[in-house]
Order: structure tokens, then sequence, then C-alpha cells
């Protein structure tokens, strides 16, 4: 997608809208997501405005891009920020709470946590660990604290859930479902 009627500017910011809006088909999504995380020329979003590239790449189905995403995250305290800036140097504002949106997705996508049903009633968790060997995180929920860890055991992925009391779900892991009840449980995930 342009920036413009004229075709002459291109940017993340204009593609991933229109991925997140369904103006382009939702078959074609994904290979649109993924040509505009690397095209040479094209506008890249700044820190706050990635919040919404994240937004495409789960709408699109190809969250696991995400942690590649991360390359400016991991350097801001090398560079003596301790708050998440604007946009890179040299003009920025070194506080701006849209750019720590990591800290939300990575509970949300990475680890894969998310209310199941209305007012988190239940809860649903399809994590998208990538080539991480470990994920590792915790949510708070109205009834208690969520857990959630994932490692790595060769081809297989070993999974420890807590859940709150009261509180049941299920976990979604390659399109398959595994219910989930109130306490610890591990499973085992192929």
């Amino acid at each position: 997608m342009a920036d413009t009627p004229a075709k002459t500017s291109f940017s993340q910011h204009a593609n991933a809208l229109a991925v997140i809006a369904d103006v382009i088909p939702p078959k074609d999504q994904a290979g649109v997501i993924r040509k505009i995380m690397d095209v040479p020329g094209l506008t890249h979003a700044s820190y706050f405005f990635q919040f919404y590239v994240t937004r495409a790449l789960e709408h699109a189905g190809a969250g696991d891009l995400y942690l590649s995403t991360l390359g400016p995250w991991r350097h801001m305290l090398e560079q003596g920020l301790t708050t998440t800036p604007e946009y890179p140097d040299p003009s920025r504002s070194d506080t701006h709470a849209w750019s720590a949106h990591p800290a939300y997705d990575l509970t949300t996508m990475i680890a894969g946590i998310r209310p199941g049903t209305p007012g988190f009633a239940t809860v649903r968790i399809e994590p998208r660990v990538g080539d991480l060997q470990w994920v590792k995180a915790t949510m708070p929920h109205p009834a208690g604290m969520i857990r959630a860890s994932f490692r790595r055991n060769g081809e297989e992925v070993n999974a420890e859930i807590e859940l709150p009391d009261g509180v049941t779900g299920q976990l979604f892991w390659k399109g398959l479902p595994y219910d989930l009840h109130a306490g610890k449980q591990q499973l085992k995930l192929p």
C-alpha cells in the first residue's frame, strides 16, 4: 500500500494499518506484513508506532516475526536510557509510554496469556515461543496471579501453568486445545 494516491512513498505505517483494517485481503496479509519488515527504502515505524506493526503481525498470523522487531529495545540501556523513547536519537522524547509496548506483548504474544472470555472469567494461553529455549511469564488476574513457563526439551516443550483458584481455561499449542484447571499443571507439548 502506498502512503498517498501519487504512490511516491511507502511505509510500514500504511501497510500495518491496511492489514489491521482488513483493507488487504486476509489471504494476502501475512505476505504483506512479512515483506514490509525488511524492504529497502520503506519508511519504518517509530518505536511507538511499532505498537501497530505488532498488532498487524498478530492480526495476520505472523507473530513469529515479533522477536525480530525488538532490536532497538535490546540496546536502550546501552544508550543510557532508563525509559522508552518516542524516536531514536538525535531527536527524542525520553519517556514515551507507547514505546513500552513490549512489556505487554511479551506476556500476551510470546507467553500467550489473554482473557478467554469477557471479564477474564476464563484464560486462553496460546504461546508463540519461536526459537526461544524458555519463556516464563506472570500476569495479574482478579483472582490472583497467572503463571506460565515453557521450556524446550528436544522436540517437545514442557509447559507449567498455574491458574488462580476458581479459574479455568485452555492452552492452545499448534492449534490443539488443552484444558486447564485452577492450580498448577504440567503439560508436555509435541
